[in-house]
């Protein structure tokens, strides 16, 4: 099993000389914990206060060991009682391709309309803290709001929000891509480096998850009783002193309000933000950007981008597993047991590919015919009668036969499916199974 390893703390911004693809011992669950198969990673800046002997948040990331981060996966084994094979869990599930974890620190996510990695984004704890953010600050129409940086993951998220909300957003960017990026959304857009005059005739509302120098140039644009909301300092990740926000005085002659932003205070109502977020991502309103880097080896890349001129939004990294994106797995089922009256069971030896079945699986084809994984795709099949039930009396068995069955039954990706005799029909004597 591969893995990413830590090799070197940084000394400065992280590279991907700091890190190596490794090989690791398959893992094995032990009583109580949860074998899955990782499907995405979500790349987060936080991560890299770990990556030090002197820490700033929480242990030291070890060297030559799997890196930590959230991610999400599908259940291949389980040893606890509320979990199964096939489940869609997330959790920080560490940059590698297969972990054993245990139950408790992992959670089990809905199958929806998006794909998996979206609990990584806006569905995840990077919409869940644009959303309560954007919730603590409450901006009114007409207030003017600057988000920095506005567009990376929680900051694209929470530009969109505030502007749908009626408030004059400003977001705050490095490099032309990530400005014309804002632009698309309908916001205004400054170089966080050039000149703030744009930022006149003043700031209600500044969401900073920058720090450092850029925190006191924004503080002196503040209007009277504006709010400031601390949310990062992705500006001291890299320094081995503690993150700075510096001048204050603003605030107090600007009669200002400061606080900072911990997403965990919010988390009992995460269910709530959860579904606004859905449903204004499925009615349009809410767009969450991604940057998507396929295969493990690329993780040390995403990475590093959080620290340069990154595309914008979320930096994901899909493991190069076939069938991770569309979280499919082959292995062995049972074979199906027919009703003792009118049905047949059929011995597939031809079978339709449809690449848009996956996508019906989701949003209102999934509410019409709902399904738990592990489910087996597949409608439409050819083959022969292995077995009928006695009421059969029009089939022989292994008389070719040809059918579409019910997309809420186990399909036909199989070697055998069971369906009731009315659902197949007799094959022309002019067709094959080529």
């Amino acid at each position: 099993m591969k893995a990413i390893h830590l090799t070197a703390y940084p000394d400065g911004p992280p590279t991907p000389a700091h890190f190596a693809l490794a090989d690791e011992p398959d893992p094995v669950p032990g009583e109580g914990e949860v074998l899955v198969q990782v499907l995405a990673l979500g790349m987060d800046p936080a991560v890299r206060m770990r990556m030090s002997e002197n820490s700033r948040m929480g242990p030291p990331l070890a060297l030559d060991a799997a890196v930590a981060g959230r991610g999400v996966g599908r259940v291949l084994a389980s040893r606890h009682r509320d979990f199964a094979p096939g489940d869609l869990v997330g959790g920080e599930l560490g940059w590698r391709e297969r972990g054993a974890l245990a139950a408790a620190a992992l959670e089990r996510l809905a199958p929806g309309a998006h794909p998996p990695h979206a609990h990584l984004n806006a569905l995840g704890p990077t919409g869940l803290a644009a959303w309560f953010a954007i919730e603590q600050v409450a901006p009114r129409a007409g207030e003017t709001i600057v988000i920095a940086p506005a567009a990376g993951a929680v900051g694209s998220l929470a530009a969109q929000l505030a502007r749908n909300l009626g408030a004059r957003v400003i977001g705050l960017a490095r490099g032309e891509a990530q400005l014309a990026y804002l632009r698309t959304l309908g916001v205004e857009s400054t170089d966080a480096e050039g000149d703030l005059a744009p930022l006149a005739p003043g700031v209600d509302i500044f969401i900073d998850g920058v720090g450092g120098p850029l925190h006191d140039r924004v503080l002196s644009h503040l209007a009277p009783k504006a709010r400031v909301l601390l949310i990062g300092c992705i500006a001291g990740y890299n320094d081995a002193a503690p993150p700075r926000y510096g001048n204050a005085a603003p605030i107090l002659f600007r009669r200002a309000t400061m606080a900072g932003f911990l997403l965990a205070d919010h988390m009992p109502r995460a269910a709530h933000a959860r579904a606004a977020l859905d449903a204004a991502i499925s009615d349009g309103t809410l767009e969450p950007a991604e940057t998507v880097w396929r295969g493990l080896e690329q993780a040390p890349h995403a990475f590093a981008a959080l620290f340069a001129d990154a595309s914008p939004g979320k930096q994901i990294v899909i493991l190069e597993d076939s069938m991770a994106e569309t979280s499919l797995t082959y292995g062995e089922v049972p074979r199906p047991q027919i009703m003792p009256h009118d049905e047949v069971l059929v011995e597939v030896h031809a079978t339709s590919v449809n690449p848009f079945e996956t996508k019906l699986r989701r949003g209102w084809f999934a509410q019409l015919f709902p399904v738990r994984p592990p489910h087996i795709l597949g409608q439409d099949v050819a083959g022969t009668i292995a077995e009928k039930g006695f009421d059969v009396a029009q089939y022989e068995i292994g008389q070719r036969v040809w059918g579409l069955l019910d997309p809420a039954k186990p399909g036909t990706y199989a070697e055998y499916v069971g369906a009731p005799s009315y659902m197949v029909r007799p094959m022309p004597s002019n067709l094959s199974f080529e």
